[in-house]
């Protein structure tokens, strides 16, 4: 089997659109009309009108994520602030104990919203 490598204008030549084949319409002659962000956003509304309390849930929840995912460090500060304060172990203990406690808690809660805005999410996008 003998392989013969045609060049690109030899293709051109070959392969000449003819009546059977459909030919590429100019592109330069349309008119597109002028679309504005509220145009965009009203065809976005459009579909997420039918489900907008899971877009709503999904917004919220996402939100509420990043607000306890900000406060959990400020808890870690507060943790290591009590550790090196240096001071007697039966006060120093209930204290940080109940920071590991808010820790615990915030992280809990952040879970549950996260799990929360996925769940909306997949339900949003099938």
């Amino acid at each position: 089997m003998v392989l013969r490598v045609i060049r690109i204008d030899e293709l051109a030549v070959r392969f000449r659109p003819g009546p059977h084949m459909a030919v590429e319409k100019s592109q330069e002659n349309i008119n597109y009309p002028k679309v504005k962000l509220k145009d965009v956003l009203r065809a976005f509304w459009k579909g997420i009108r039918p489900k907008k309390w899971l877009f709503f849930v999904l917004v919220i929840s996402t939100v509420l994520v990043n607000i306890v995912t900000i406060i959990i460090p400020l808890y870690y500060k507060q943790f290591f602030d009590v550790i090196s304060s240096g001071g007697d172990t039966s006060t120093i203990a209930p204290q940080l104990f109940i920071i590991v406690f808010y820790v615990l808690g915030f992280n809990a809660f952040g879970w549950l919203l996260y799990r929360i805005a996925t769940l909306m999410n997949n339900s949003y996008e099938p």
